[in-house]
């Protein structure tokens, strides 16, 4: 068995390293890297996911900008009450092959028919009338 050494100035550390260190990084860089908490989780053979990320993963400030910079804070946000339906169609609308427009509102309108979404169906009157 090998043992550990916690002594830095014999290993030439500027501070001490134990094995449970190693775990704090793994779970601090497999958050990072996107890595599945789960998977974090089994790795690290924890009981809770919760462990995993609140004690082990580490948010530092690289991290916090990081994420805050994902976020447009200048552009419209999109109304909350919108169904998913409605936002579907609101999403597809913009996608409209060039010279096919009318098969695409047909197409448009089967969608809300299939999702019975009134919502979806103001949308799709405004897309049509240009509104």
């Amino acid at each position: 068995m090998v043992g550990v050494q916690t002594d830095p100035e014999g290993c030439r550390l500027a501070e001490s390293v134990h094995p449970h260190r190693f775990r704090k990084t793994l779970a601090t860089v497999g958050k990072r890297l996107g890595m599945d908490p789960q998977f974090l989780q089994t790795i690290l053979a924890h009981e809770s996911v919760t462990m995993t990320l609140d004690k082990y993963a580490e948010v530092d400030l690289e991290d916090v900008k990081r994420e805050f910079a994902k976020l447009d804070l200048c552009s419209p946000q999109p109304s909350r009450s919108n169904s998913p339906a409605a936002e579907l169609v609101e999403a597809l609308k913009e996608h409209v092959p060039s010279g096919r427009e009318r098969a695409w509102n047909m197409f448009l309108q089967g969608l809300i028919v299939l999702l019975g979404s009134a919502a979806a169906n103001e949308m799709l009157d405004d897309s049509v009338t240009g509104r």
